[in-house]
């Protein structure tokens, strides 16, 4: 079996049609194959291209075999006819303006025998850059922001009071003045003499009632004027206890006040 193509166009527009000739002999008799178009650069060897089938419907070199054009041969096993394609410059394998390579292959009816042309013929495109694959770019998802762990809050502890420590305040002792010890001792001596001078006059009048001589009819039970002196010294002796005690409460007195 021999499968050639020829009067291709040599050069041809990006989105423009073509069309080739087709020569197939020797193949099986009345069987049914299907034809497909199929373009490639010389510098990278996938293909692409749109094929249109017999009854004018265009499909991609990538769908499936039984959509490309339908033929079937002769008793003898021959088929000759025009076949339609145009390039798929939309294709990641469309490279963009330049030299390409076109050829046809053959499927049975089963879908499991693929067959290239035996020849290839020089196809130069005309047209803009490829169209560029949109690739997204991936998102960084955002990261949860952890929440912050409640740090509990302190309890402040209370703050123990100084026991109030009782201050001892001094006993305030009485203090006689020396002028007070001076008034007392005035005192006491007035009142020894007092004491003395009335035990003096006691005794000339115990000796005077003793004396029949000088005074008769005189008697201490009779006259009361003798017992003046003693009343005297008690008096002068109890005033002056008075005035010692007195004297010494109102110099304590001062003290504290001073103080």
């Amino acid at each position: 079996m021999s499968l050639n193509i020829s009067n291709a166009p040599s050069d041809i527009n990006f989105d423009q049609e073509f069309e080739i000739l087709v020569n197939l002999l020797n193949a099986s008799h009345n069987t049914d194959y299907y034809f497909q178009v199929a373009l490639t650069s010389a510098d990278y060897p996938a293909y692409f291209g749109y094929t249109q089938k017999e009854d004018g419907t265009w499909y991609k070199y990538t769908e499936n075999y039984d959509l490309f054009y339908k033929i079937t041969t002769s008793s003898e096993g021959s088929w000759s006819g025009k076949l339609k394609g145009k390039p798929d410059f939309e294709d990641n394998n469309f490279k963009g303006s330049g030299q390409y390579v076109l050829k046809i292959g053959r499927f049975t009816s089963s879908g499991k025998s693929h067959y290239w042309s035996d020849n290839s013929l020089a196809l130069n495109i005309n047209g803009p850059s490829p169209t560029p694959t949109y690739t997204p770019t991936p998102t960084n998802s955002p990261t949860p922001t952890p929440e912050p762990s409640s740090t509990p809050t302190p309890t402040s502890s209370p703050t123990p009071k100084p026991n109030n420590t009782p201050t001892n305040t001094p006993t305030l002792k009485p203090t006689v003045k020396p002028t007070n010890k001076a008034s007392l001792s005035a005192l006491l001596l007035t009142a020894t003499n007092s004491a003395s001078i009335a035990g003096l006059a006691t005794s000339k009048a115990q000796t005077v009632s003793q004396s029949p001589n000088l005074i008769q009819g005189i008697s201490s039970k009779n006259n009361p004027l003798l017992l003046l002196p003693v009343f005297l010294s008690i008096f002068f002796l109890a005033g002056s206890i008075f005035l010692f005690y007195h004297n010494g409460h109102e110099a304590s007195h001062e003290e504290q006040s001073g103080n």
